[in-house]
């Protein structure tokens, strides 16, 4: 029986799919074939749940099996208004992440001679880049304590991108 697929997308250099796992153990061709047709399955039933048309789907399945899982990874399309078109956007990110080495956005410049704002902990604390906490800082007063009264955005998976939905809110009068 072939071993499950991991639950996050492997680098590259890493031949999850191929045959050598991860841990450096031989496969046997047909365990190779195996994990390739499940991924394949998993891919069909996808484009299925997710209403991909014939072009979009033939970009995935000409992926190479890490790009296919990267993408399988992050759930259907169908609530997209153009699934076809997040696919592909899906495949361009799952690219862009796994060809390139990963790059950190710069961390947020706070000047450490005065004493540190609520807006100036709340950065550190949450770890923003530079760009995420411009944004903060040149939101009104009201909008930046409705976002920090909202807590951390350490556990998020893009803490700029949670903090950009909070502003957005906040500038509602709403919470996210």
């Amino acid at each position: 029986m072939a071993a499950p697929l991991p639950p996050t997308a492997p680098p590259l250099n890493s031949p999850v799919f191929g045959p050598v796992d991860a841990h450096g153990a031989k496969r046997s061709p047909d365990e190779v074939r195996i994990i390739l047709e499940i991924l394949d399955e998993e891919t069909n039933v996808f484009m299925k749940d997710s209403g991909i048309d014939g072009p979009a789907a033939r970009e995935l399945k000409s992926e190479m099996p890490e790009i296919k899982w990267v993408v399988l990874q992050r759930g259907p399309v169908r609530q997209a208004n153009n699934p076809s078109a997040a696919l592909i956007g899906r495949i361009r990110d799952a690219k862009a992440g796994l060809l390139r080495p990963q790059q950190a956005a710069p961390a947020a410049i706070i000047d450490t001679s005065k004493p540190l704002s609520e807006v100036d902990k709340f950065i550190l604390e949450n770890r923003l880049d530079q760009n995420a906490a411009v944004s903060l800082r040149n939101e009104r007063e009201d909008v930046q304590k409705m976002v920090m009264m909202q807590g951390p955005l350490v556990n998020c998976r893009s803490p700029a991108g949670a903090l950009m939905a909070r502003i957005r809110a906040a500038r509602q009068g709403q919470t996210v």
